[in-house]
């Protein structure tokens, strides 16, 4: 029994238990993290020239309302 029982396994577990709750988590949050790289990716292209114009701000508050509602309809979903 102490054959298996040892720190370099004990070690191996807790990665594998690690492992697997970041695969849950990262399922659950995909679409947060969608939106927020469009976001981000809006953000840069706006931002490229050193200042946002009117279609470019309005651009960030669409995808800035997108994140908000990823993260409603993550937090509310009758899943």
């Amino acid at each position: 029994m102490e054959d298996w029982l040892s720190l370099n396994n004990a070690l191996y577990l807790i990665v594998l238990i690690l492992g697997a709750l970041v695969t849950v988590m990262s399922t659950k949050y995909r679409n947060i993290l969608k939106e927020l790289s469009e976001l981000a990716e809006v953000l840069k292209s706006g931002y490229a020239d050193q200042k946002l114009s009117k279609a470019e701000k309005e651009a960030v508050i669409r995808e800035a309302l997108d994140v908000v509602k990823a993260i409603l309809l993550m937090k509310w979903s009758f899943k």
